[in-house]
C-alpha cells in the first residue's frame, strides 16, 4: 500500500502511465484506451501503421512500424547504421476503427494524361495549383504557342453525357495564364480552344463540347515564362444545343442565338447575305471534320479590300473561318454569278499576310485556295470580283 494514498503502488503506476499517454496525444503521439497489445494496457501507436522518423547525424529520414503490441515501435528504416534521432513521430491515420482514408487524387500533373476529374452537372468543380515547382512540358498552338518556355500543369475532365465544359483559369497576382485544351490525344496537337488573352493576374476562360465519354485535356501554361499558383474552375452543362454560342462538331456557326437573319441561322448554318461578312473579322466558319458547303453574295457590301491578284474596285465578303484540325484547309467557289477573286489572310483580318489568292476563271469557273492551317486557327477568306463585278455564289470548305 502506497502510505500517502491508501492504494497499491501498481494501481498508482497504472494511472502516472496513463497520463503520461494523454500527454503524449496532446503531442501529436495519440491516446487509446483500448488496442490489440496486453489487456488493459494503453496503446501507444496503431499496430502495423508507419510513422516518420529520422536519423542521427544525416539528412536522412525514414519510417518505422508499430508493433503488434502497440506500446513500441520498430527500428528506423533505412538509417545506415545511424541511430535514430529523438524527434516527435508523424503517426499515420489509425484506419483500424473503420475511419475513412482521407487521401484525395491530386488536383493537378505535371504531365499527361494529367490529373482526373469527372465531369457532372451541378456545383462548379474548382481545382487548385501552382505551376511554379514544375517543368516546361507542353506548348500551346496559334495564340497560346507563346507558352513554349513556361511550366505547365495538365487537367484531364472526363464527360458522362453530351455537353460542354466552361473553364476559367484564375491566375494569381502576378502569373499570366494560358489556357489551352486538347481533344483526342493529351500529347497530340488537336487543340479545340485557346484562350490568351490577358495579363498579369487576369482570368482566362475556354469552352469546349464533349461526347459522351469523351476526355478533353486542360493545360494551364503561361505566357512567355511566367508560372504561379491558380484555381481552375470547370463549369459542366449538359445537353447540345443550337444557339448556345458554343460552336459544336455538328455546327457550322453558332451566334448565341435562335434568330433568323443575323448571319447564322436557327439551324447554326450562314446565311446567303449574313451582314457580317460586310466588313472584318467577317461571318464565322467553322470547319470541322466533314467538308461545309454554303452559299454568300457580295451584291450589297462596299469595296473593303483588295488583294495581290485583283478585288480593287469591286464588292467583298468576309468570312472568319476557323479550323478545328490541322492539315490543309481547302477553299473552292462554286456556281458563281459573276467573275470571282478570292483570296485568304492571317490574323490580322484587314492587314494580315496574304496567304493565298485566286483569279483564273471566268464567271462561274472555281476558283481556289489551299492552306496549311493548325487545330483552333484562324484564317480570313474573303470573295471579291474582278474589276467591278459582284453577285451570288457558294463556298466549300475542307480540312485534310
Amino acid at each position: 500500500m502506497n502510505p500517502l494514498f491508501g492504494m497499491p503502488v501498481t494501481r498508482v503506476l497504472t494511472l502516472a502511465s496513463l497520463a503520461l499517454a494523454c500527454a503524449m496525444a496532446a503531442a501529436g503521439h495519440g491516446c487509446e484506451s483500448s488496442g490489440t497489445g496486453h489487456a488493459g494496457a494503453t496503446r501507444l501507436c496503431t499496430p502495423g501503421a508507419n510513422v516518420f522518423c529520422n536519423c542521427l547525424g544525416g539528412k536522412e529520414s525514414g519510417t518505422k512500424t508499430c508493433l503488434d503490441s502497440g506500446q513500441a515501435f520498430g527500428p528506423c528504416e533505412p538509417c545506415l547504421g545511424l541511430p535514430e534521432q529523438d524527434a516527435e513521430p508523424r503517426i499515420a491515420p489509425d484506419t483500424s476503427t473503420g475511419a475513412p482514408d482521407t487521401a484525395v487524387a491530386p488536383e493537378q500533373s505535371d504531365k499527361c494524361p494529367g490529373a482526373a476529374a469527372a465531369l457532372t452537372t451541378g456545383e462548379p468543380l474548382t481545382l487548385s495549383g501552382d505551376t511554379a515547382p514544375l517543368k516546361s512540358n507542353y506548348n500551346g498552338a496559334a495564340a497560346c504557342g507563346s507558352a513554349g518556355q513556361a511550366k505547365d500543369a495538365v487537367h484531364a475532365f472526363t464527360a458522362s453525357v453530351r455537353g460542354r465544359v466552361k473553364l476559367e483559369l484564375k491566375p494569381a497576382a502576378g502569373f499570366d495564364g494560358t489556357l489551352y485544351v486538347r481533344r483526342g490525344s493529351c500529347e497530340g496537337t488537336d487543340q479545340a480552344a485557346c484562350a490568351e488573352a490577358g495579363g498579369a493576374g487576369v482570368a482566362e476562360k475556354a469552352q469546349v463540347a464533349l461526347n459522351a465519354g469523351e476526355t478533353v485535356f486542360a493545360f494551364v501554361d503561361g505566357k512567355d515564362t511566367s508560372s504561379g499558383a491558380y484555381t481552375l474552375v470547370a463549369t459542366f452543362e449538359e445537353g447540345s444545343a443550337c444557339g448556345d454560342g458554343l460552336a459544336d462538331p455538328d455546327e457550322i456557326c453558332d451566334d448565341g442565338n435562335e434568330a433568323a437573319g443575323d448571319g447564322c441561322s436557327p439551324q447554326c448554318e450562314p446565311e446567303p447575305k449574313s451582314a457580317k461578312a460586310k466588313t472584318c473579322p467577317g461571318q464565322p466558319i467553322h470547319v470541322w471534320s466533314d467538308p461545309v458547303e454554303f452559299a454568300g453574295s457580295t451584291s450589297t457590301f462596299a469595296n473593303a479590300s483588295k488583294s495581290t491578284c485583283g478585288g480593287t474596285s469591286a464588292r467583298d465578303a468576309v468570312y472568319g473561318v476557323v479550323a478545328h484540325r490541322g492539315g490543309t484547309l481547302h477553299v473552292e467557289t462554286l456556281n458563281a454569278t459573276f467573275d470571282v477573286v478570292m483570296y485568304a489572310r492571317a490574323a490580322p483580318c484587314a492587314t494580315g499576310k496574304e496567304l493565298g489568292c485566286s483569279s483564273l476563271f471566268k464567271g462561274q469557273g472555281g476558283e481556289k485556295l489551299d492552306i496549311p492551317v493548325a487545330n483552333g486557327d484562324t484564317i480570313y477568306v474573303i470573295i471579291d470580283g474582278f474589276k467591278t463585278e459582284a453577285g451570288e455564289f457558294a463556298l466549300s470548305m475542307a480540312i485534310d
